[in-house]
């Protein structure tokens, strides 16, 4: 039921993207709907391994063509002739998947304690690895990651602060 509706919610943000004309808010759509496939390769494979990659790669690739988009188109504002009608409908689609996995857990007995969801739970799978990123001789690396990622993002944000020029000059 789970993955009917994700599969629901990905057909209808590609459906939103059709009505899109600015570059960002398309690549917000193509974010979107990489999350949605992520979830469903989720839980159509064991491991998470392949959609945490898939992921990644996607968000770097949408990172390379933000600053090219923003290099080259001026600051405009977004066109919002279809939005209200389409924000409409993905909150009915959300509203509507959120109630159907309510229904399936109480139909289930998902919370119970002797339930398949309690006893592979993140936490119990997954705590041996966590503990091996945050331990003491990797904690360093991740904190200087972690560092390292807002200091690009400021010197990003520096880089940008033109008002309405684009970032290269146009001859």
């Amino acid at each position: 039921m789970t993955k009917i509706t994700l599969i629901i919610l990905m057909i209808s943000t590609s459906f939103l993207t059709l009505f899109t004309n600015h570059p960002i808010s398309m690549m917000l759509m193509i974010m979107i709907q990489t999350i949605w496939i992520s979830l469903i390769l989720i839980m159509l494979t064991n491991t998470t391994w392949f959609s945490f990659i898939l992921f990644i790669m996607f968000i770097s690739g949408m990172m390379i063509l933000f600053f090219y988009i923003c290099s080259i188109i001026p600051n405009s504002l977004f066109s919002t002739s279809m939005a209200p009608s389409m924000l409409n409908l993905s909150l009915i689609l959300i509203t509507i998947s959120i109630f159907n996995w309510s229904l399936v857990s109480i139909q289930l007995n998902l919370w119970d304690q002797t339930s398949w969801f309690s006893t592979t739970s993140f936490v119990k799978v997954y705590s041996p690895y966590l503990i091996k990123l945050y331990s003491s001789p990797s904690i360093l690396m991740t904190i200087f990651m972690f560092l390292l990622l807002f200091l690009l993002m400021i010197m990003a944000n520096k880089f940008l602060m033109n008002l309405k020029n684009p970032t290269r000059k146009i001859n």
